[in-house]
């Protein structure tokens, strides 16, 4: 029922945001994906691979390229308030992935201020951060340019939920002897003896 093209009116100049790549995307991602986010429909601006959303407010575009087997998704609006719309977005798409055996989607995240750019792989990204590299180089056209891995992060997800979802584990190596001592461990704030 959906049109096969995207409409020839639509002008967007979001931000890319995120990408999931796959070795192999049925139409059917993109068609769940539009049919739960019905109720944010921008002025019916959608087609059988792609939608334009209104999440508060933000405009989103969701793009599924069956040929290049990915979708795109492109946020505009405030910038303080984009990773909300994101996230609400990853969440569908995540939860159509889990409902799909074997769909084995790449999150990976494109760089705006490198737009020629290969996109980078989400969990190396993550991982990056955490072995506390702060620019990551990316080859953007004929030349080099740095990522701050941080602030790439951070359009996607608050550094407290990074932080949280890492499960960030402190190693202490305690030498020599501990004959009548005390040791304690704590989490969140509670100590466990």
């Amino acid at each position: 029922m959906l049109p096969k093209d995207e409409p020839a009116e639509l002008k967007f100049n979001g931000v890319p945001a995120f990408e999931y790549a796959y070795p192999v995307l049925p139409s059917s991602v993109i068609t769940r994906f539009i049919v739960r986010m019905n109720q944010k429909i921008e002025d019916r601006l959608v087609w059988r691979t792609g939608v334009v959303l209104k999440i508060g407010e933000n405009k989103a575009l969701v793009k599924a390229d069956i040929e290049d087997r990915k979708i795109t998704i492109a946020v505009d609006g405030l910038e303080h308030t984009r990773r909300d719309a994101l996230s609400a977005i990853r969440f569908q798409l995540d939860e159509i992935h889990a409902s799909i055996k074997g769909l084995d989607a790449q999150k990976r995240v494109p760089i705006p201020d490198a737009p020629n750019a290969e996109p980078l792989d989400y969990e190396y990204l993550l991982q990056l951060e955490q072995d506390g590299f702060e620019e990551h180089p990316v080859k953007n056209g004929k030349r080099l340019v740095k990522v701050n891995v941080r602030k790439l992060l951070s359009g996607i997800i608050s550094e407290a939920e990074r932080r949280q979802g890492s499960g960030k584990i402190t190693n202490i190596n305690i030498y020599g002897d501990v004959t009548d001592s005390n040791i304690l461990a704590g989490d969140e704030n509670e100590l466990n003896g």
